[in-house]
């Protein structure tokens, strides 16, 4: 019986739409026009100018190397805890008691 009342529930949810409004005043996917990408201009030079912009590049990138080793943050060590106590173990106050009788009654 529950399951039945599951499948009933999950197709009725799974019919169900949401109405979408589409406004008159905005073009759609296909009205839209694409931006013209600007031809790339030729010129005589344009090996030295590669050759330029990959020199360029590359001192960026190692400026950006050397700067990222300086900005790295330190690395915080681990907190070690001290050893605990057992309840058994002999008092650390020194009184011989176990420490269950002693300082650890109370917890």
């Amino acid at each position: 019986m529950v399951g039945d009342m599951n499948g009933k529930t999950s197709g009725i949810l799974m019919r169900g739409q949401i109405p979408v409004q589409v406004e008159e005043n905005q073009p759609t996917v296909q009205q839209r026009e694409m931006p013209e990408q600007p031809k790339q201009q030729y010129s005589e030079n344009r090996g030295q100018d590669q050759e330029d912009a990959i020199a360029a590049n590359a001192e960026a990138q190692r400026r950006a190397a050397q700067g990222a080793s300086q900005n790295r943050p330190q690395r915080t060590q681990p907190i070690i805890a001290a050893p605990r106590v057992g309840r058994n173990d002999p008092c650390p106050c020194g009184s011989g008691k176990k420490y269950k009788q002693c300082h650890g009654r109370g917890l």
